[in-house]
């Protein structure tokens, strides 16, 4: 199932994959403003677009990480919340999708990107899920020296009151959802969210597809971690399953097609003294980000 054609890029999704490359690549950007700040910037602004998945799931592009949607006859799952200065056009979008009120939000990891919007979803009655370390993470005050900025602990309402060490299951109108973590990856608090009955596959930020993966090495992430976790998601997936990774225009070559080149056993020989010796290491973090 081989496909070595340009990826097409949908206009609509220019937001995302701005922000995609303002994570991977900060240093190629001036220092003076964080990419968080031009992030939140451009999300401000961003249309929020909406893509069907299948059957009752959906996805929101345009508020940083994307935002999966599952609609029932009474009530809306989310997975991640985006980041909050898009509350607007977020809650037009899922307008859209279903009058029904949000009753969960899934944070697939602690970064901003994801969780900005947690407590706005909280306060409209939305209970919160995720795994032990991403309430570590929003409890306290974490820098990310890549980024050059320093997060504040999330206001209480915005802090998962659900969390879990390992693995969590959760029925919502007719579809069970596993909740899975296979240790630190991305971030030391990664997991995926599968939809048994759909077959489809949220996977947060752990697949990069078509990018040099960013690594938040600072809070225990880290490469081997990153080839763990997408090896055995590879394992775990078939043709039909639909995974959906950072970022994925859906008319793109299957993306468990592509992971391969950028993450796993091969490519590991090929970048783990970039990855392992010079970010651990403290140095050369852009470059090594930049590439794939």
């Amino acid at each position: 199932m081989s496909n070595h054609k340009p990826p097409l890029v949908n206009s609509s999704r220019l937001p995302a994959l701005a922000i995609s490359l303002l994570l991977i690549c900060p240093t190629v950007f001036a220092q003076a403003t964080s990419p968080v700040d031009k992030i939140n910037e451009a999300a401000a602004k961003a249309d929020i677009t909406v893509e069907k998945l299948r059957g009752n799931i959906s996805v929101l592009f345009g508020s940083g990480g994307n935002i999966v949607v599952l609609t029932g006859p009474d009530g809306t799952l989310l997975v991640d919340a985006g980041i909050a200065v898009s509350r607007a056009r977020v809650q037009a979008a899922l307008d859209q999708i279903s009058e029904g009120p949000i009753k969960f939000l899934i944070n697939t990891h602690w970064h901003w990107d994801h969780t900005d919007g947690n407590e706005w979803v909280h306060s409209l009655g939305a209970t919160i899920i995720a795994h032990e370390n991403v309430l570590k993470r929003l409890s306290g005050t974490t820098r990310v020296e890549d980024w050059n900025y320093t997060f504040q602990p999330w206001p209480t309402g915005g802090r998962p009151t659900v969390v879990f060490k390992t693995e969590k299951t959760l029925n919502f109108y007719g579809e069970a959802l596993v909740l899975k973590t296979y240790g630190p990856g991305h971030t030391d608090g990664d997991i995926s969210v599968y939809f048994s009955n759909a077959d489809v596959l949220a996977l947060g930020d752990i697949f990069w597809n078509g990018y040099y993966p960013f690594i938040d090495n600072g809070v225990g992430g880290g490469i081997d971690g990153m080839i763990r976790w997408v090896n055995t998601s590879l394992a775990s997936v078939t043709d039909k399953t639909i995974p959906y990774p950072r970022p994925w225009p859906s008319r793109q070559p299957h993306p468990t097609r592509r992971v391969p080149r950028y993450v796993g056993s091969d490519p590991r020989e090929r970048f783990a003294t970039e990855e392992t010796g010079q970010i651990n290491q403290g140095s050369s973090r852009g470059q090594t980000h930049c590439r794939l």
